[in-house]
């Protein structure tokens, strides 16, 4: 079930208090109180960084003439974007896969799963900005505001010696038996040896991989441009498709039941109007 993002971090109250505001500073000092940055936003270059991408997504949504239900919903967009990015690393794929998974919960009336609130074209105008702006420059953003630790590990053992139990006489093994026990404990230390191997070389090589296809794909942000627009609009012409079939489909069940319930009603009726002559 999806969560609805309108008036999620700016209500209406605050877009109009931000709307009279008489220029930038005021703006991004208004918007600073509302998003509790106030101290940050002044002695934290990140917070300022922050605050700038906050107040270009406001200055696109009023260009695009947006009301303020959709201005709430694109700003929460955005900034849920950029803090599940940083927060989980996301690689610049992955990261607008989840941007694109909050705007379509957002552009398709069918609740409760998702929320009308942007037209298809719309849908498109905000990915392009996210695409010129955010997307572009993504790995700066992901070098500002990622955060870096240093893990300083030592290990410590504790060595307590016991005196070997010796077993019984009546159980010792002659030589034959002794040779053929050791030689099962060996041969199951190196099967248990050779499966460890294996298994550190395949997870070794699918790290390798792993680390090949984001190094590969944050390579080619053009690349990745054209083909999440292509994707994106074949995704949305056929997801309009199947709703619009689907509610056709629920439509004529809904009239072939009431059209039923009215045939049953009018038989009730004309034999109870039989009866009563009878």
């Amino acid at each position: 079930m999806a969560k609805s993002l309108v008036w999620c971090d700016l209500t209406k109250e605050h877009l109009l208090d931000l709307e009279a505001s008489a220029d930038r500073a005021e703006t991004e000092k208004k918007l600073a109180r509302i998003l509790n940055m106030q101290h940050a936003h002044i002695e934290n270059s990140r917070s300022s960084l922050l605050m700038e991408m906050y107040f270009n997504t406001l200055k696109f949504a009023k260009t695009k003439s947006f009301s303020h239900e959709k201005t709430s919903a694109l700003f929460s967009i955005v900034k849920m974007t950029h803090h599940h990015s940083v927060d989980e690393r996301l690689i610049i794929a992955k990261s607008f896969e989840y941007f694109r998974k909050l705007l379509l919960q957002h552009s398709v009336q069918r609740p409760p799963y998702s929320v009308g609130v942007y037209s298809f074209a719309e849908v498109q105008t905000c990915t392009t900005y996210m695409l010129d702006t955010y997307f572009r420059h993504y790995k700066l953003f992901q070098y500002c505001f990622t955060k870096r630790y240093t893990l300083d590990m030592s290990i410590a053992t504790t060595t307590l010696e016991f005196a070997p139990t010796l077993p019984p006489l009546g159980e010792a093994l002659n030589q034959e038996a002794w040779d053929a026990y050791q030689a099962d404990i060996k041969q199951k230390e190196d099967e248990r040896i050779a499966a460890e191997e294996e298994a550190a070389r395949v997870k070794a090589e699918e790290e390798r991989e792993a680390l090949l296809k984001a190094q590969y794909e944050a390579a080619i942000p053009d690349e990745i441009h054209e083909r999440v627009q292509a994707v994106l609009s074949e995704k949305m012409v056929t997801l309009k498709t199947e709703m619009d079939e689907q509610f056709h489909k629920q439509e004529e069940g809904l009239l072939a039941k009431i059209s039923d319930l009215e045939a049953q009603a009018a038989a009730q009726a004309a034999a109870a109007a039989q009866a009563a002559a009878a």
